[in-house]
């Protein structure tokens, strides 16, 4: 993924499972192109995981698109464009931040609020244990020492 100082995401390479966020499968992008979906929003942040994509939006909201195999898209299904993640408490969050894992997501909000979620098998998503995460997301409260500048 790249993202242009005009906030414009351009995506290229593998697409197996709809990463390129241009509503296709299968093929492989050699050249840089437009993600259309976000083309009338300024993207301000950008990152990616291992078969998957994530955007956020000048005025906090978070988009993600690509393979769903262990909810690290925030929602139930693997899609191949960008949709808007809105379950938990993400509805009414501006999403400052995010950050991708191999299989997890995690969001920090000007609330300074961090939700993560996905496959957390190894303590990734913050838990302290052995979890993975299959639907929702997750609030963790503990992180009161964040500072959001």
């Amino acid at each position: 993924l790249l993202l242009s100082s005009s906030g414009d995401v351009w995506a290229f390479g593998n697409n197996t499972f709809g990463q390129l966020g241009d509503a296709s499968t299968g093929y492989a992008c050699h050249k840089p192109k437009r993600v259309a979906k976000l083309v009338d929003v300024h993207v301000t942040r950008i990152d990616a995981g291992l078969q998957f994509s994530t955007a956020v939006t000048k005025d906090g909201q978070l988009f993600t698109w690509g393979f769903d195999g262990s909810n690290q898209l925030g929602r139930c299904g693997s899609v191949n464009r960008p949709n808007r993640v809105v379950e938990g408490g993400l509805r009414n969050e501006h999403v400052a931040e995010v950050a991708c894992g191999t299989d997890h997501t995690l969001a920090l909000c000007e609330s300074n609020r961090l939700y993560a979620w996905g496959k957390g098998g190894d303590g990734q998503l913050g838990y302290g244990e052995y979890v993975c995460l299959l639907v929702g997301l997750v609030f963790l409260p503990s992180l009161d020492v964040l500072v959001f500048e």
